[in-house]
């Protein structure tokens, strides 16, 4: 059984994740409508640290009509 360590990990989770800050920059949003359509539409997240990730899958889709950055 191979075992990820830590920093690999998080290197995944940043690899697929955004974090709040992220999705508000990229799809011109306050943080707090973010947080509201996290809850509303059930995207999970992960808190590391100071920063909560949400999926980019998840965030894209959501947000596929809304043209980025």
């Amino acid at each position: 059984l191979h075992l990820l360590s830590r920093r690999q990990r998080q290197m995944c989770i940043r690899d697929s994740c955004y974090t709040i800050g992220e999705i508000s920059k990229k799809f011109h949003l306050d943080d707090s409508t973010v947080y509201a359509h996290i809850r509303k539409y059930s995207i999970p997240t992960r808190q590391i640290g100071n920063y909560v990730y949400a999926h980019k899958e998840s965030i894209d889709k959501l947000y596929k009509d809304i043209k980025p950055l």
